[in-house]
């Protein structure tokens, strides 16, 4: 019973509490470790509320029924370590919880990506028929809207329009292309797919809304900085301000997206990067978040009479168990 308490408690706390101090943190001066620890606490969040149904699902003596004795004695053993005053209709409230919350995730990721590859899909066919080629995988819109932005898949494709092209210089116009790359390369529009399932499985969390937002502006920032090691960061922070703030098509990654004067203020370096050693923590922080919820869930287990299992030690585990 208490590591479903904790475990539960671990879902709050990494739901609410967890986002709300990341929020506070200056994760731009480090965004490959922002964006890592925040996808960590929603990942630690959702592990800490499945296993703690699945824990409390544990008590159903049904699951032990027609197997072998072995078996039967093991999780005798495991209800006896897991058991909580509900008896079994805690036990059936812990496994319709945690198939209720298995199927809804599973839908809303299923359906985050489907929505996603039916956008690109659909904006692919579209730039067959209205763009031309540019210099690489680059092609070029008839816009007067000045915008650049990629469309992931196979092939990935990056878009530039008129009005980009009549803004920005050659330099910065490079610039902004590595920027895009870096999405493609990276996988972005994958990690906000998978954000996007979580927010649409449960959206009155707000953790769940604030980890959308910064890990969207920290995947920016790592672009950012992909661009700022091919061509410098003035020229991408120069782009950033002659690109303005038109927004790009559903699916696509914009290169003006999120904070775009807290990301010129990184680039032209009025903004210290952040300490080895600060990274360091913040990976560290990041296991400790994965790895707890799991050793909660299996302390039970740890702690069972290791008699219950093999069967040598079967007539002292069973007299136990009453």
């Amino acid at each position: 019973m208490i590591s479903v308490v904790v475990l539960g408690a671990f879902a709050v706390l990494f739901a609410t509490a967890v986002p709300a101090l990341l929020r506070r943190l200056p994760l731009d001066r480090a965004p490959r470790v922002g964006t890592v620890l925040w996808q960590v606490t929603l990942a630690a969040a959702t592990a800490s509320a499945l296993l703690a149904a699945l824990a409390l699902a544990v008590l159903l003596p049904e699951l032990s029924r027609d197997l072998a004795e072995s078996f039967r004695l093991c999780l005798l053993a495991l209800q006896h370590a897991y058991r909580s005053p509900g008896g079994l209709a805690g036990a059936a409230l812990g496994l319709a919880l945690f198939v209720a919350m298995s199927i809804r995730l599973l839908w809303s990721l299923a359906h985050s990506l489907h929505e996603a590859r039916r956008q690109r899909v659909r904006h692919r066919a579209l730039l067959a028929l209205v763009a031309r080629p540019h210099v690489g995988a680059t092609v070029v819109v008839d816009s007067p809207v000045a915008i650049a932005y990629c469309v992931p898949g196979r092939p990935g494709h990056v878009v530039v329009t008129e009005g980009a092209l009549a803004r920005l210089t050659p330099d910065e116009l490079d610039a902004v292309v590595a920027h895009e790359r870096a999405h493609l390369r990276g996988r972005h529009a994958l990690v906000l797919a998978g954000i996007d399932a979580l927010c649409a499985a449960a959206p009155r969390i707000s953790g769940f809304r604030d980890a959308r937002q910064e890990v969207g502006r920290l995947l920016e920032m790592l672009a950012d900085d992909a661009a700022r090691r091919e061509h410098g960061g003035l020229p991408v922070a120069h782009a950033l301000l002659r690109l303005g703030t038109a927004r790009a098509p559903a699916g696509a990654l914009p290169a003006n997206g999120g904070d775009t004067m807290a990301r010129v203020l990184r680039l032209t370096g009025q903004r210290d990067a952040a300490p080895r050693w600060l990274s360091a923590v913040g990976y560290l922080a990041a296991l400790s978040m994965l790895v707890a919820p799991v050793l909660i869930a299996l302390g039970p287990v740890a702690a069972a009479d290791r008699t219950y299992c093999p069967v040598e030690g079967a007539s002292v585990s069973a007299e136990s168990t009453i």
